[in-house]
């Protein structure tokens, strides 16, 4: 999942920066975030294509960072052998 954050990140670098969008490289970027943004393209659409860019998929890089995330603390509280596991911390009232 952090992959596919990159990627996002990657697409909004080189739309703010001002990237030839007929480039190869832009090309494939602006493909695989376009494969990659759940839904989220066109959801906010300001004047500006970096204001765009960041709000849209800056919020999809953030959904896939937590996507990826919530598996990730469940397993290693619950799945990993006892020894392995992290732990949740209570307070306990006296």
């Amino acid at each position: 999942m952090p992959a596919v954050a990159v990627v996002l990140a990657i697409r909004i670098f080189l739309v703010i920066g001002g990237a030839n969008p007929a480039n190869g490289f832009a090309r494939m970027i602006g493909s695989w975030s376009a494969g990659v943004s759940p839904g989220l393209r066109d959801l906010f659409t300001p004047a500006s294509a970096g204001l765009r860019t960041l709000l849209n998929d800056g919020l999809a890089a953030l959904l896939w960072l937590l996507i990826g995330a919530v598996p990730t603390n469940v397993i290693t509280r619950v799945a990993l052998p006892s020894g392995d596991r992290r732990v949740w911390y209570r307070r306990t009232a006296r």
